[in-house]
């Protein structure tokens, strides 16, 4: 897709001892590496180093002799440990110089919360000599932008925030308006019922078209899709083939996950949802209650690991529960019946199974589990097989309730 003699090389140094750790996620490597793909530039590479001058002279040298642009974030606070602006000013051979300006605003921004600044915070109205700070208007420690024979060099905070504002608002312009690109297109295609290995061998006749690249990129119980490039006419009919070839798999696009698919139906469809969950231990409502205004139409749910919680809250019968198993058809089924009769809401959803390690027998092995959803005129119930660990089964246990809540939505009387 790329041809090197022409593309930019551009690094990523994240410096962090947190995110060597694994106490910190590298969420800003996967937006910037995004945000630049937007405007027809990729990354090369990306380097973690920690907080230490070494790593940070080492990198520093490695990523500005190889690149034409080079991007750090993390180190630029005022705690002892914040030192990558005296690494980059020693590394480029310049003095700091005390900005009046960067100084006067962080002790407004402190004004307005109303805390006393702390003197270790006057450091960050200081600057490598010939560098251009950038305004960070969600913190007190600017960006640093130089150029030098060519070549580009910028410097963030690591705090998520107020990186994705220096960049968006700052760095993204800069290098549009320095190494114009044709705008690259991208569409991710979310498919849940059908491993990747499927996809791959009804896909196995496709022909990507110049400029542009398919992507499989498994999640935990579904597939997605992603196709990007410049080829404008080529991307259209590549779509429009997946689209065709996978419909029945196909259940949204792009940023969109299950839970704020359904958060957004429910809102729009005015109908209200209770939940019954065994083996998922609440997991469905996490998600549901992890939206703003949630509470619109999620009343509530009930975790039933014992029977007698299935029987006394949900009215599971007694008998059903002994002939047949908590894990069955009839138990969850009586759970989504149970449930929206309890709360009386317009739909009600019921899951039991056996995540495991332990618990699974030859009729019903580990990763069986029992999905039902009904909205009173309609019930449709679904046995699963979910492979993976406990983790894994709960989570595509709990999403594969989501999808089957978002049809009874749709399908539904008056959708």
């Amino acid at each position: 897709m790329f041809c090197e003699k022409s593309r930019l090389k551009i690094c990523c140094i994240t410096i962090g001892n947190e995110i060597l750790i694994g106490k910190t996620i590298n969420t800003n490597l996967a937006y910037i590496g995004r945000e630049l793909t937007k405007i027809g530039l990729y990354l090369s590479e990306c380097i973690t180093i920690p907080d230490e001058p070494f790593p940070i002279q080492q990198a520093l040298h490695d990523a500005w002799e190889r690149n034409d642009i080079v991007i750090t974030t993390g180190g630029l606070g005022p705690t002892t440990d914040d030192i990558t602006k005296h690494e980059i000013a020693d590394f480029f051979g310049k003095e700091m110089v005390f900005s009046e300006e960067i100084w006067q605003y962080v002790q407004c921004r402190f004004r307005e919360r109303g805390i006393a600044i702390p003197l270790i915070n006057r450091n960050q109205a200081e600057l490598p000599s010939d560098f251009i700070a950038l305004h960070n208007i969600h913190g007190t420690a600017p960006g640093l932008y130089y150029q030098k024979e060519g070549k580009y060099f910028f410097a963030m905070p690591g705090v998520p925030m107020e990186m994705k504002y220096l960049f968006s608002e700052h760095i993204i312009p800069i290098l549009h308006e320095k190494f114009p690109r044709p705008a690259v297109l991208i569409r991710t295609i979310h498919t849940f019922g059908i491993a990747e290995s499927a996809i791959a061998e009804i896909m196995t006749d496709v022909q990507i078209p110049e400029g542009l690249n398919l992507a499989y990129l498994p999640q935990t119980g579904r597939v997605d899709l992603r196709v990007y490039g410049t080829n404008a006419e080529g991307f259209q009919k590549i779509k429009e083939l997946i689209e065709t070839r996978l419909r029945e798999y196909i259940w949204g696009y792009d940023e969109v996950e299950p839970d704020s698919m359904l958060h957004e139906l429910m809102l729009k469809s005015g109908r209200t949802l209770a939940l019954a969950e065994s083996c998922t231990g609440g997991m469905v409502q996490e998600l549901i209650t992890g939206h703003p205004d949630s509470s619109k139409y999620f009343i509530g749910g009930v975790v039933s690991y014992q029977n007698e919680v299935k029987h006394q809250l949900l009215n599971v019968a007694d008998d059903d529960l002994i002939q047949y198993g908590a894990v069955s058809e009839q138990v969850a089924v009586q759970m989504a019946r149970g449930v929206r009769d309890l709360l009386k809401t317009d739909i009600g959803a019921g899951i039991t199974g056996i995540a495991g390690p332990s618990g699974g027998t030859d009729e019903k092995p580990v990763g069986t589990v029992h999905i039902a959803v009904t909205d009173g005129s309609i019930t449709r119930h679904e046995l699963m097989h979910f492979n993976g660990d406990r983790e894994s089964i709960r989570r595509k246990s709990a999403e594969k309730c989501i999808f089957m809540i978002i049809d009874i939505v749709r399908q539904g009387r008056g959708n």
